[in-house]
């Protein structure tokens, strides 16, 4: 919703989970890890994941967090037009593939315009208000050249790393997310290496 916080957003995105007695985990990327984080405040989640994300708008570098600032001021129309141009600023800030980057300009891409500059302003105004809801679990590139994770406690840093860890490492993410899930769910088994 055009003048919606993020706190209600993620709100309404948790009502959308369907109850289940199995132990929920939740998590994101980026701006969905700090949507992952306030929905766990209205689910029974055994814990976040927190891939690339951060607690607060003061964690987000300041050429980004002056982007975000002048988000609103963007007409919508000329969104589309901007993500035109964004292959060229990806290769500055990220070390993908070309593969990589093709999936990550066509996600862009179906991404309603208003949505990208509801969002990117929202995150200017979003400050998590703790205590966490339930364990965080945070993994993030060494070299993430939009979030720096200097608020929290970093679990897994992957050397080379960027902010689209995701992509450019996702097996590494897969492993973090399935050894967390699995020593969560069952302590007393041997670590998977």
């Amino acid at each position: 919703l055009p003048d919606e916080w993020i706190e209600s957003y993620s709100q309404r995105m948790a009502a959308q989970i369907i109850p289940d007695p199995r132990p929920l985990f939740i998590g994101g990327v980026s701006f969905g890890a700090i949507v992952a984080l306030e929905a766990a405040r209205h689910l029974p989640a055994a814990g976040v994941f927190l891939i690339g994300g951060g607690m607060s708008y003061r964690m987000i570098t300041w050429p980004f967090r002056w982007m975000c600032h002048l988000a609103p001021l963007a007409p919508l129309p000329i969104v589309p037009w901007l993500l035109k141009l964004f292959p060229i600023g990806l290769d500055v800030i990220e070390k993908l593939t070309d593969e990589q980057k093709q999936l990550y300009v066509r996600m862009s891409r179906v991404t309603p315009p208003a949505m990208i500059r509801w969002g990117a302003h929202a995150m200017t105004r979003w400050s998590f208000a703790g205590p966490a809801p339930a364990p965080l679990h945070v993994i993030h590139g060494h070299d993430d050249r939009i979030v720096r994770p200097n608020q929290l406690t970093v679990d897994r840093t992957i050397p080379g790393g960027r902010h689209l860890i995701s992509l450019s490492h996702p097996q590494v993410v897969n492993d973090f997310l399935a050894q967390t899930i699995r020593r969560t769910l069952f302590p007393a088994d041997k670590p998977l290496h």
